[in-house]
This record gives structure tokens, sequence and C-alpha cells, in this order.
């Protein structure tokens, strides 16, 4: 009595008349091996393009969530860079010429204005000093009276010490 072999075409049916043979047992477990190794193949290439989507999907969520602010922190550091060579341009100005005294604002001192720069600190100390030169010329050339000669001494040291205490 022959016996069918089981098979994918009769859902593996194994009778009672079913040898249990090598070559049965062999097409039984081969057939089967043949299919879960299809499955595995399946199941492979779904997990890749489940993870592939996975990694797209992060992707996309971080560059909606992150490169807005990258970018705002790169177009800030873009700004301080320019800061920073505007910084270094000016530096290097001074640094070569100098300040110009009008620029510089002379604090508030006694015989100035609030809002005096150097220039006109200057100024006014080169008309102290013109006209405490002028009286000295005046006392040197002896074309004032000895009171006179007093009053002058006196006023030329008091521009002198207010000079060195502005100073």
């Amino acid at each position: 009595m022959s016996s069918t072999l089981p098979s994918p075409d009769n859902d593996f049916l194994v009778s009672s008349v079913t040898l249990l043979d090598p070559p049965t047992l062999t097409a039984v477990f081969q057939g089967l091996w043949f299919r879960i190794k299809a499955l595995q193949e399946i199941a492979a290439g779904f997990e890749d393009a489940v993870a592939q989507s996975a990694i797209e999907l992060a992707t996309g969520k971080l560059d909606l969530a992150v490169k807005p602010a990258l970018d705002t922190l790169n177009d800030r550091v873009g700004e301080i860079n320019a800061l920073i060579v505007d910084a270094e341009d000016r530096l290097a100005a001074l640094q070569n010429s100098g300040v110009a005294a009008e620029n510089v604002p002379i604090g508030p001192i006694e015989g100035f204005p609030a809002d005096t720069n150097a220039a006109d600190a200057f100024r006014q100390l080169r008309t102290v000093l013109d006209e405490a030169q002028n009286e000295i010329s005046a006392l040197a050339a002896g074309t004032y009276s000895k009171t006179e000669v007093d009053g002058a001494l006196v006023a030329v040291r008091d521009d002198a010490f207010w000079l060195a205490s502005t100073l």
C-alpha cells in the first residue's frame, strides 16, 4: 500500500498509513524549513524597513524640534562674531591712532563744567597758562609796582595750585 507524502498540497496530512521513514520526514521538514527560512527573510526585510522608518521619523522630529533653535543659535553666533571683528578693528585703531581728546570725558572737577572733555580742559588750562605767562612777562619788564607784582605772584601761585589739583 502506497502512502501519500505529507506536503503543502495536502496540508501535511499524516495518516495511519503514512510511513515515518527518512524520505517522508525529510520531505516534511525540508518543506517546513524552506517556508520558515522564507518567512525569516521577509521578517528581516520588514525589521530593516521598520528600523529605517523609525530613524527617518526620529530625524524628522529632531529637525522640527532642534533645527529652528540651532538656526537661531547659529545666527546669534554670527552676530557675536561680527561684533568681535568690529571690536578688534576698533581696538587696533585705538592702538594705532590713540584716542581723540574730544572723546575723553572729564569727570566733575572744580573749575570745569560737567560735560567737559579733555580737549576743552586742555584749552582752558592753556588759557590760564598764557595769562600767567603774560603776567610774568609784564613783571619781568618792570611795568608794575611792587603791590601789583605781589598780587600777580599770588594769582600765578593760585593758578598753579588749581592746575596741579585738577591733573
